[in-house]
């Protein structure tokens, strides 16, 4: 019998399927049994219990709405136009103006960006290929030729459908620009300024279409719900595969001139009273410098005074157009945008070389320094008293 014993200790000791710790265990003698089966009957009700709170918890996370993505979304929007507005303008993302680098920048071809910042739709941005796409971000993603930057309405796991214009996101109401069916206000022109939180500026003066219902099935990895207009339709869902990136800003211009101290001189005695005799024989050059100078500061009444007298066939229609918008372009046109606005349109017109077409009409022709290097012109227009003025809203290509 002892030697049966020992025998089987040696066999234990050996490298048979027991771990180190439960070899000794079986090597004890007299071990408390009873003991170590007590422990393990709390011992496994309390891990099982354990896991399932940990899995509880994983899961809450996975299908609990970010709160970046609930905040966005409500169970019904408030019926006051004006309380519309402001649910819309508290959730809008609103992109910085930022240095380049060496990150990626695109110029879309087809832009929704909305908002506050509907102005800056065609000017060139900053992509992050990598960044976390969330609803609600813009993001750049090609269409056939077109580059799209486009606002995002949903992302995977999301649930996305549209009734009469009105997008919904889980069964929630989405309330992002362009994601909430247009609203009547009761003045003509509060119409026109916020009509761009519901359209994009391209269609805010297209008649409105009957409205396309969509019902997108859930989004999976690498699908994203954004906004569109074709026909009626304002959502349409998107690929990694057809993705350019996170836009994460506009990119930042500084304006390429100032006026000389000759021009600033001129420039100041002409607003004191608006008396373009100031400007006879001044150079056209410098007047469309001084043109372009009052758009940047938002000196509209200047700019106003400065655009061509002549009456020439587009005047009528360019003026009271500039008359019209001129509530639009205070409510957003803020120092900041604008800045950017003429930085990027006018940049180069200090290099600009102006040439006569007929007694009455000349370009201003330069070579911007941002954007596209072609050539720039801006129509000036002689008038009756022989003093160059401006025919342009902005450079054309």
């Amino acid at each position: 019998m002892n030697n049966l014993k020992e025998q089987l200790k040696r066999e234990l000791r050996a490298d048979a399927p027991f771990t180190e710790d439960m070899k000794q265990r079986m090597l004890v003698p007299n071990r408390p049994v009873n003991k170590r089966i007590k422990k393990q009957y709390w011992q496994f009700p309390l891990i099982v219990l354990t896991f399932v709170l940990i899995l509880g918890f994983v899961l809450t996370l996975q299908f609990t709405p970010q709160e970046s993505t609930a905040a966005k979304t409500v169970s019904t929007l408030p019926t006051d136009p004006y309380d519309l507005v402001n649910l819309l303008q508290k959730n809008e993302t609103v992109l910085p103006i930022i240095e380049s680098n060496d990150s990626v920048v695109i110029e879309p071809t087809i832009s929704y960006v909305m908002g506050k910042q509907w102005a800056l739709s065609y000017l060139p941005m900053v992509i992050d290929p990598q960044a976390t796409i969330a609803v609600g971000d813009y993001i750049a993603y090609y269409d056939m030729y077109d580059i799209v930057v486009s606002p995002v309405f949903g992302v995977e796991c999301d649930k996305v459908q549209t009734l009469n214009g009105q997008v919904t996101l889980n069964g929630e109401l989405l309330a992002l620009p362009g994601a909430v069916a247009p609203v009547q206000f009761s003045q003509s022109k509060q119409q026109e300024i916020f009509n761009y939180y519901f359209v994009d500026r391209t269609h805010t003066d297209t008649p409105q279409s009957k409205s396309i219902d969509v019902d997108l099935a859930p989004l999976q990895k690498n699908e994203f719900a954004v906004y569109t207009y074709n026909k009626g339709s304002t959502v349409k869902m998107i690929n990694d595969g057809s993705l350019i990136g996170k836009v994460i800003g506009f990119k930042k211009f500084e304006p390429t001139f100032t006026l000389t101290e000759e021009e600033q001189s001129l420039y100041h005695a002409f607003k004191e009273n608006y008396d373009l005799n100031v400007l006879l024989g001044v150079d056209p050059v410098s007047i469309a410098k001084m043109y372009a100078i009052a758009e940047a500061q938002r000196d509209y009444a200047t700019k106003l005074a400065l655009y061509t007298t002549r009456d020439v066939p587009e005047r009528s229609e360019i003026v009271k157009y500039m008359q019209d918008t001129q509530p639009i372009r205070e409510y957003y046109a803020t120092e900041e945008i604008q800045r950017l606005l003429s930085a990027y349109m006018f940049n180069g017109m200090e290099e600009a070389e102006f040439e006569q077409i007929d007694d009455i009409e000349g370009t201003i022709q330069f070579i911007p320094e941002y954007g596209d290097s072609s050539k720039r012109g801006a129509t000036m227009i002689k008038n009756e008293q022989g003093i160059w003025q401006p025919l342009f809203t902005s450079p054309f290509e």
